[in-house]
């Protein structure tokens, strides 16, 4: 499905090394670092990133992401990635 050299596991390493960065990033937002707001951004953005990358799969016709819980998933990451460019967007304004 991913194509990836290695397989699954190339996709297994990426998210070992994004889940401690967004960690890190929640840890920043929490305490009102002078980075809360670059993270907030990586975490909108990778939002984003992964509903569109997850909607191709689907598009191309993988049954896993026709799921129920699958489509709920995607339309509340969507939902949280915008939430929090709107709430980016009023921070700096």
């Amino acid at each position: 499905m991913f194509f990836l050299p290695g397989g699954v596991q190339g996709f297994l390493l990426f998210n070992s090394l994004a889940i401690p960065v967004l960690l890190v990033g929640y840890r920043n937002v929490l305490l009102g670092t002078a980075n809360a707001m670059v993270f907030a951004k990586v975490c909108a953005g990778l939002g984003l990133l992964t509903v569109f990358i997850h909607t191709g799969f689907g598009l191309a016709g993988f049954h896993q992401f026709h799921l129920p819980a699958s489509i709920c998933i995607l339309i509340l990451c969507l939902a949280s990635a915008l939430w929090l460019m709107a709430r980016i967007r009023s921070a700096l304004q």
